[in-house]
């Protein structure tokens, strides 16, 4: 098995690998290129481990992520600290640390 993880936090490879910087995966137009620009980015695997939904995946995130951000706005509640960015539990998924969130429907 791969360290998916260890590679993605490879400093050989991604600058501030430990910052989360979407911004990272796109191009001058706002294009995702994350596939094709980065080599070592495989959040679904590789090779003949490679997860088999791979296509359902990709585009069941898009849709999600889309239909929430189109609806709702996400904040944090008042006082909260930023959470620490490389908070995860380790398993055979990785998730991140618990926290909270303050969602409010986009006008």
């Amino acid at each position: 098995m791969v360290n998916i993880a260890e590679i993605h936090k490879d400093e050989r490879e991604w600058l501030q690998p430990h910052k989360f910087k979407p911004e990272r995966f796109l191009d001058e137009d706002g294009k995702f290129v994350g596939w094709t620009k980065y080599p070592v980015f495989m959040p679904f695997g590789l090779g003949r481990r490679k997860c088999a939904g791979i296509l359902f995946a990709k585009i069941m995130l898009l849709t999600f992520a889309a239909a929430l951000l189109q609806q709702l706005k996400f904040e944090l509640p008042e006082r909260a600290k930023k959470r620490d960015e490389d908070g995860s539990r380790w398993g055979i998924i990785n998730d991140p640390d618990d926290f909270q969130a303050v969602a409010t429907k986009r006008f």
